[in-house]
């Protein structure tokens, strides 16, 4: 195994905490809150609480405890019941007495998870393998960062729609294989009710004269291959492979394969580069594959393109009835990069290199696989 870079970015303990509107109440809000095995309690929003109509109970002196965010005062706590964490399972609610603190404009978390309620909930947290263990499932840790508003929406959205359909068996999201296949065009130009028969008729004429490109294959874009100038002086950036959740172990490696297959990407040996990868669901919840380039960025001379908004492309036509979108397969992956770029996109990926093919035709981009030992 190739020695990692002590100074790679490592995950962050956020985590995502869903809360009942009110005690008892089926609508929930999801927050971020932070996993915090340095707090001896567990700390609260008081706006949360308040916007609950939650029981408090106040103390008549303030009470200190030491965050990863700083100091924070409390001066009261509430007893949640129905707590969840949406990344694990909904089978499992927490109740607890949690100590109420005032946000500060700076303050990124609403909720601290400290020692009290991680021990009496038995979540466990694996720093060595980048995960959280509750209730027999682990769930990787992310970078900070990586939870926006509208990635903590889609979550809620989803967990809402659980927790009003009863069930006994959620726990993480299933992450189907991806799936690429030839175009029915039949199909696809019955479905355009909003045209004439005879409107139909000519957009069936155009699309067969390019089936070539609806046979769910990957393109390649033929122009000049991408070059990445580095900044100089600029050190290579080695990032310590993500652990991967034993539910999405075999769906990750059978995506890999698949992209190995295709020759888009390449088994190496060795490499001075490497960025973290893991999978997340698409929006039809097959598989879609990340890459944490975030260390390679810092290093490169940036050129930035102004990519056109749409609305504005519209305005800058006339006289056309119907805008259609295409969508590129894999699109990512049809930009061939240079000799000396392909070293610089290097993916690391814990998995079994016992099962992968030692070397296949040049590719778009590289990867470094990890035995799991």
């Amino acid at each position: 195994m190739v020695e990692l870079n002590r100074t790679a970015i490592s995950p962050s303990s956020e985590i995502l905490i869903a809360l009942p509107n009110a005690n008892n109440s089926k609508k929930y809000t999801t927050y971020l809150g932070l996993v915090d095995s340095g707090s001896s309690g567990s700390l609260i929003n008081k706006d949360i609480v308040n916007n609950g109509n939650f029981e408090v109970q106040v103390q008549k002196k303030p009470t200190k405890w030491d965050t990863a965010s700083g100091t924070l005062l409390t001066q009261g706590k509430v007893e949640i019941t129905n707590c969840c964490l949406p990344q694990f399972t909904r089978k499992r609610h927490i109740a607890n007495t949690i100590h109420i603190y005032t946000k500060r404009p700076n303050d990124k978390y609403d909720i601290f998870l400290g020692r009290d309620l991680l021990q009496a909930i038995g979540l466990d947290i694996h720093y060595s393998a980048s995960q959280f263990t509750w209730d027999n499932i682990s769930v990787a840790m992310v970078l900070s960062g990586y939870w926006t508003k509208e990635k903590i929406s889609t979550i809620a959205k989803f967990w809402n729609k659980q927790i009003s359909e009863p069930t006994n068996e959620v726990q993480i999201t299933e992450i189907l294989p991806a799936e690429y296949k030839p175009i029915d065009i039949n199909k696809v130009v019955n479905k355009q009710t909003h045209l004439s028969p005879e409107e139909r008729e000519k957009l069936r004429n155009i699309l067969l004269d390019f089936t070539e490109l609806y046979q769910g294959k990957c393109g390649k874009y033929n122009g000049e291959p991408v070059f990445l100038e580095l900044i100089p002086g600029s050190k290579p950036y080695y990032g310590k492979p993500f652990s991967i959740p034993k539910a999405y172990e075999q769906v990750t490696k059978d995506e890999i394969k698949r992209l190995e297959a295709l020759g888009l990407l390449t088994q190496v040996v060795s490499s001075e580069w490497a960025a973290p990868t893991f999978i997340i669901p698409k929006k039809n919840n097959t598989v879609r594959v990340i890459t944490d380039f975030r260390g390679l960025n810092k290093c490169l001379v940036r050129k930035p393109y102004p990519i056109p908004k749409i609305p504005d492309i519209f305005r800058g036509m006339e006289k056309f009835k119907y805008a259609t979108t295409i969508d590129l397969n894999m699109g990512y992956y049809s930009m061939p990069l240079d000799k000396e770029a392909k070293n610089f996109v290097s993916l690391a990926y814990h998995g079994d290199s016992t099962d992968m093919k030692s070397y296949l035709r040049e590719s778009n981009l590289q990867l470094i696989f990890f035995n799991s030992a």
